[in-house]
């Protein structure tokens, strides 16, 4: 079954605080198996597409891209901020 635009927009996804929790831990752990392309992203912010793709490939090919992505930039600025 199909929904409405409008009713998809409302619909509770169950589990929803695990599964970006899920999302952060990952996107921390690949941060931390590849510093280098971390540090890189701050100069080519289009990696940050790079580390969505492998947290989206992690997870089945499941997710939001963009909301992948937004995510990664949260925690690459996090994670500049740790860097001298």
């Amino acid at each position: 079954m199909k929904l409405p635009a409008t009713d998809r927009a409302t619909l509770e996804i169950p589990y929803a605080d695990e599964v970006v929790a899920q999302t952060y831990t990952a996107i921390d752990a690949l941060i931390a198996k590849h510093p280098d392309k971390a540090a890189q992203a701050f100069d080519k912010p289009v990696l940050q597409g790079w580390f969505a793709g492998k947290i989206m490939k992690q997870f089945g090919g499941y997710g939001d891209f963009a909301g992948i992505c937004q995510m990664v930039a949260e925690r690459l600025s996090l994670a500049g901020d740790k860097q001298p």
